[in-house]
C-alpha cells in the first residue's frame, strides 16, 4: 500500500492526511504495534510548519510521543483548529444546484452531510432547498420520499429523464457556417443594333445611335413619331427581308 502523502501544515489537507495514515496503521498492523512507532511514523512523514512543530517534542523525548492518540489531538488542534461540523453546517445553508445536474449536486450534498449529525427530516428541508427552481416546479405535485438518500435518487432520476426529454429546439443551436457573398458581375448594357450604311448617308456613331434610341427616335431620320421600319425617308428596298435574293 502506498504511504501517506507528507503533511506540511496546510488545514485543508489535515483530515485526509490522518485518515490515510489511520487506514495504513490498521492494513499493517504488525508494523505499528507501539504508540511510539505511530507517532515516528506520522513524525516521519510531516514537512514544512508541521515538522517544525512536532521536531523538538520527538527531539526532548516528551510524553506526548508516546500517547498516539495525545499526540493525533494535539495535531489536529495545532494545524486545523476550526471544528468540521460548523464548516459544514455552514456550507449545507449555502449549497445549490444551479445548472449542475442533481447527480452532481448530491455528490457535493453527500460530502457535507457526513460531517454533521443533523437529523433526517432537517437534512431533506436543506436538500430540497438547494435543488433548481425548474425542477422544484416538477416535484410540486408529486409525492416524495421521506428518507433523505431515496429522496436524492427519486430526483436524480427525475432529472435525467427531464434532460433526456428535451426538444431539439430547448437544445442550444450550432451556428451555420457564413458563406463568402458571390461576386455577380453587372449586366451589360445592351445597346440598339447599328443601321445599315445607307447609300449617300453616313453611318451613325455609337454616341448617337445610343441616344435616339433612349430618347425613342427614328434610327434612320432622327425624327419622332415612328420607328426606322416606318420611316418614310427610307428606302423601300430595305423592307425585303435579309435572306431575299433577287
Amino acid at each position: 500500500m502506498t504511504a501517506p502523502m507528507r503533511f506540511d501544515g496546510t488545514p485543508s489537507e489535515c483530515r485526509g492526511f490522518l485518515v490515510h495514515v489511520d487506514i495504513h496503521f490498521k492494513l499493517n498492523p504488525q508494523m505499528f504495534f507501539s504508540d511510539i512507532a505511530k507517532v515516528g511514523f506520522i513524525i516521519n512523514h510531516l514537512s514544512g510548519r508541521a515538522l517544525t512543530w512536532a521536531t523538538p517534542l520527538w527531539e526532548a523525548e516528551r510524553p506526548i510521543v508516546r500517547d498516539y492518540k495525545e499526540f493525533i489531538a494535539e495535531l489536529q488542534r495545532t494545524f486545523n483548529p476550526t471544528r468540521k461540523a460548523t464548516i459544514a453546517g455552514k456550507s449545507l445553508f449555502r449549497i445549490r444546484q444551479g445548472n449542475r445536474t442533481v447527480s452532481d449536486y448530491a455528490i457535493g450534498f453527500k460530502t457535507l452531510v457526513s460531517d454533521v449529525n443533523w437529523t433526517n427530516e432537517t437534512l431533506v428541508l436543506m436538500f430540497m432547498q438547494g435543488l433548481s427552481e425548474s425542477l422544484m416546479h416538477e416535484l410540486a405535485p408529486r409525492k416524495l420520499p421521506e428518507v433523505l438518500c431515496e429522496l436524492i435518487d427519486y430526483c436524480i432520476d427525475l432529472d435525467n429523464q427531464i434532460r433526456d426529454r428535451r426538444t431539439p429546439r430547448e437544445r442550444p443551436k450550432r451556428p451555420l457556417p457564413r458563406l463568402a457573398p458571390v461576386f455577380q458581375a453587372p449586366p451589360r448594357e445592351l445597346s440598339p443594333p447599328s443601321e445599315p450604311m445607307q447609300l449617300g448617308r453616313t453611318r451613325l456613331t455609337e454616341e448617337e445611335r445610343t441616344r435616339r434610341f433612349r430618347e425613342g427616335l427614328c434610327l434612320y431620320c432622327g425624327l419622332e413619331g415612328h420607328v426606322r421600319f416606318q420611316c418614310p425617308t427610307r428606302p423601300k428596298m430595305h423592307d425585303k427581308p435579309e435572306n431575299y435574293r433577287t
